[in-house]
């Protein structure tokens, strides 16, 4: 009876290794910036369900309601960014006060609806910025109609990661139409 071998080679094993190795280091890089893009919308994602919840407790209680962005780590009760662009931090949604309000508070005397955590606790991953009126950038409100209140004029979010080329914006019209798209580059 004539035997025969059955199986791989070295030589065969080999290849078959360098050329798995081959295709898993041309694919890293781009399933990496998959996972970003997909953070990157996810992050726009909760801010966009953070205007829609600011918008329908301001219809509901036919008051005002906001979103702002909230101020680095501090005891107790999350209170806004009283200046600069914080959104990194986090946001909160607001029901504010009856009457001329104009900013978003910077102390506890607000009840806050919800409060989002920071999309990238190091602060270094993800951008978040945005290119409105200082007052925008700090408090975002919205009136009993559930329009934009005060002198708004259209507000643009960027959220994408340092080095990586694809963006998600979220653009703002000034009747408070909230328009998503991905876009390649550093801004909207």
């Amino acid at each position: 009876m004539k035997r025969t071998d059955q199986g791989f080679t070295l030589v065969e094993l080999m290849v078959v290794v360098a050329i798995s190795a081959i295709a898993l280091a041309m694919a890293i890089p781009a399933f990496t910036t998959l996972i970003q893009h997909n953070q990157a919308d996810g992050v726009a994602s909760d801010l966009v369900a953070a205007m829609n919840l600011a918008r329908e407790e301001a219809i509901r209680t036919r008051g005002v309601a906001a979103v702002c962005p909230r101020a680095a780590a501090r005891t107790g009760e999350p209170y806004c960014a009283s200046n600069g662009d914080y959104w990194t931090n986090g946001w909160l949604v607001l029901a504010l006060p009856t009457g001329a309000v104009t900013t978003c508070p910077t102390d506890s005397s607000t009840s806050v609806i919800r409060a989002y955590e920071a999309p990238d606790p190091t602060g270094s991953r993800i951008i978040i910025s945005n290119n409105g009126a200082t007052s925008v950038r700090n408090c975002l409100r919205f009136g009993a109609t559930g329009l934009p209140a005060g002198n708004f004029n259209g507000l643009t979010f960027t959220v994408a990661f340092p080095g990586n080329n694809a963006v998600t914006c979220m653009v703002m019209s000034s009747a408070g139409r909230l328009r998503r798209h991905d876009a390649t580059g550093r801004s909207c």
